[in-house]
């Protein structure tokens, strides 16, 4: 028995060698685990970012922004000439001059299109972006939009659906902008669908969405 101290010291610190690997193998682990999700995390925000410069414009859309989607619209609707003084969408003029920067645009599909009622016609939205000063101007024409809302002026809140009468159309309530596009009744179809999610590039973090079809309003976001 003589070898026995030195069997059990030995033991011993083969018990602790291992506790020592187990326990940097559990670091290890950890380190590797923490690093693994800081990397998904930047990954995140990189796609995030990516997002927001492509989709996402800070308080109001910019010039280049609305031309690259005149720009892409312009392949399958050619623009028409628009009278800046005429009323087509029948907001109050009180909203209109509420804005310091009034775009209009109104298109015209190339090829005809079959409507609800099985004619042939041709898509011609509208598309109206006003754009303000600042916040409060915002949200004081939104305030006279609610009021008064086109095509009748009836009176509509926030969030509540409902049938009104009204034609197929987009409104986009942001900070500093509100951004309308429609379309007539009998052209409610698909093309209607690939438009309005078109539309919606001009989405920002703080952007309401009312959608209208022919006679009804809801509100998506």
């Amino acid at each position: 028995m003589p070898n026995a101290p030195y069997s059990n010291r030995y033991s011993q610190v083969k018990m602790r060698i291992m506790k020592w690997i187990e326990i940097n193998l559990l670091l290890i682990i950890l380190l590797v685990s923490c690093q693994i999700e800081a990397e998904n995390e930047n990954i995140k925000d990189e796609q995030k970012i990516n997002l927001d410069s492509n989709n996402v414009f800070e308080d109001i859309s910019t010039k280049e922004s609305i031309e690259k989607f005149v720009d892409q619209l312009s392949k399958n609707y050619s623009r028409e000439n628009v009278d800046r003084k005429s009323n087509s969408i029948r907001l109050k003029n009180e909203i209109i001059n509420e804005s310091n920067n009034l775009i209009k645009y109104q298109f015209k599909s190339k090829e005809l299109i079959t409507n609800k009622y099985g004619q042939k016609s041709y898509q011609r939205p509208i598309v109206l972006i006003l754009q303000f000063e600042n916040k409060g101007k915002c949200d004081k024409a939104k305030e006279l939009l609610m009021e008064c809302f086109p095509n009748d002026c009836q009176k509509i809140e926030y969030d509540i659906d409902g049938g009104l009468k009204i034609t197929p159309s987009i409104y986009l309530f942001s900070d500093k902008e509100i951004m309308i596009m429609k379309i007539s009744c009998e052209n409610e179809n698909d093309s209607w669908i690939d438009l309005k999610a078109n539309f919606k590039r001009f989405v920002q973090s703080s952007t309401k969405i009312l959608e209208a079809g022919c006679g009804e309003i809801e509100w998506t976001r």
